[in-house]
């Protein structure tokens, strides 16, 4: 679920404020767990709940002004990651900058309304897979390593990403416009 608003500076160029919310399941491929009881070995993937919340200021420029318009759109922001307490063993949060970019086309129906189909690429700087893994260590697979392979580790804040490509088909309307 998300909302943005912008303001349009002049006919082609817009600033605004986007806020987004999500919540999606951690892939469990990506976070094995290895119990061993007695002579038998159980692997299971760690599948749990995240919330995401997202804000960043953003800005728009149009390229047309007909009843179809296009346009192009971009900014940066903040991400917050919230794990699920239950899955974490306690509250964890993790928080990062945010950058977008994308585009779309806006179809006008009427004088202040329309319909508007994006698509934005999400890019998570900062993101590292073990931050929201609540696998604990002596859980990993150790003696199954290939069953479930955990992904390289070695991702540090500065270097790591995460793309998220959103489509969104929604509503717009400006109000005063004719």
């Amino acid at each position: 679920v998300g909302v943005d608003g912008v303001y349009f500076l002049n006919r082609n160029l817009g600033i605004g404020f986007s806020v987004d919310f999500s919540r999606p399941q951690a892939d469990g491929r990506y976070h094995p767990a290895e119990f061993t009881f007695g002579d038998t070995t159980f692997v299971f993937q760690a599948t749990y709940p995240i919330t995401i919340f997202q804000y960043q200021l953003m800005g728009v420029v149009t390229l047309g002004s007909g009843r179809i318009s296009p346009y192009l759109t971009g900014g940066a922001g903040e991400y917050r990651m919230y794990v699920d307490p239950q899955s974490a063993a306690g509250a964890r949060q993790i928080s990062h900058t945010l950058v977008t970019l994308g585009g779309g086309v806006n179809l006008r129906l009427g004088g202040s309304s329309g319909l508007r189909l994006e698509v934005r690429d999400f890019i998570y700087t900062g993101y590292d897979l073990n931050e929201v893994n609540t696998v604990k260590s002596r859980f990993n697979p150790l003696r199954f390593p290939d069953v479930s392979p955990v992904p390289d580790d070695r991702c540090y804040r500065a270097t790591c990403k995460l793309n998220n490509l959103q489509i969104a088909f929604g509503f717009t309307f400006v109000p005063g416009s004719q």
